[in-house]
């Protein structure tokens, strides 16, 4: 009895060392976390070579050095070819950790939640709200009672990664940074903010620090301050 014969030409596996995070989507119930089947279509089998593209949903795999073998439609096996996958990188904005932040005035929060704080004395206003808050890697906000003096203070905060991803920037949000006012809604010119990150440059993997050096001199009375932190990774990788 003759077998009934296989039709197309084949397929390619693409075995992982280091397993995907989920299972790989275009396999059915066959799906695998370790080994891409790929088939080949009509068109992509020449005579000494086969054309198969990755899919696009192929995601959850860091770079890494990749098993490839042909298996035509009677089951006869290439040896491996190894080679070298890439994944697909994406930009992801990274929350942060606060380190420490300063408690030199009246009110001083450092990446706080959504929702209002009441000012707890007689020069803070009854109550503070920031609509974006929590929308940042990282944001400050000092509110100085000593209009006739000056607070100072130094804020940290850390942003760290996984293996896979690294840290690209440090960016300051804010138009005119930082936003300053003083008792009457004028400008605070004697309120200064200065920030730094270690290590540089980027990008770099692991942690990065940011420093946040200010001041709230007497003719300001409020100051707040906004960063994103920024990392570049694979697809389908936790950043964190």
């Amino acid at each position: 009895m003759r077998e009934p014969q296989q039709r197309g030409p084949g397929h390619v596996t693409v075995h992982f060392l280091h397993k995907s995070l989920s299972k790989f989507p275009n396999q059915g119930n066959n799906a695998s976390d370790s080994d891409l089947v790929i088939q080949i279509p009509s068109d992509g089998c020449m005579p000494d070579s086969v054309k198969v593209n990755v899919p696009r949903n192929t995601v959850g795999v860091i770079e890494q050095k990749v098993e490839i073998t042909y298996q035509s439609a009677h089951g006869r096996k290439s040896n491996v070819w190894n080679a070298t996958f890439k994944p697909t990188m994406v930009m992801q904005q990274l929350s942060t950790v606060v380190q420490q932040c300063t408690q030199s005035t009246s009110i001083d929060l450092c990446n706080p939640g959504p929702g209002s704080y009441g000012g707890g004395g007689t020069c803070a206003p009854d109550a503070l709200g920031d609509p974006t808050a929590g929308a940042n890697s990282i944001q400050g906000f000092h509110f100085s009672c000593a209009i006739a003096g000056s607070d100072n203070g130094e804020d940290f905060y850390a942003a760290s990664v996984t293996a896979a991803w690294t840290i690209t920037q440090v960016v300051d949000v804010q138009d005119t940074p930082p936003l300053i006012a003083g008792a009457s809604g004028t400008v605070g010119q004697d309120t200064t903010m200065e920030f730094d990150y270690v290590p540089q440059p980027l990008p770099h993997s692991g942690t990065v620090t940011v420093n946040v050096n200010w001041n709230i001199g007497p003719s300001g009375n409020i100051l707040y301050y906004a960063f994103n932190v920024y990392a570049k990774g694979p697809a389908g990788v936790p950043a964190q």
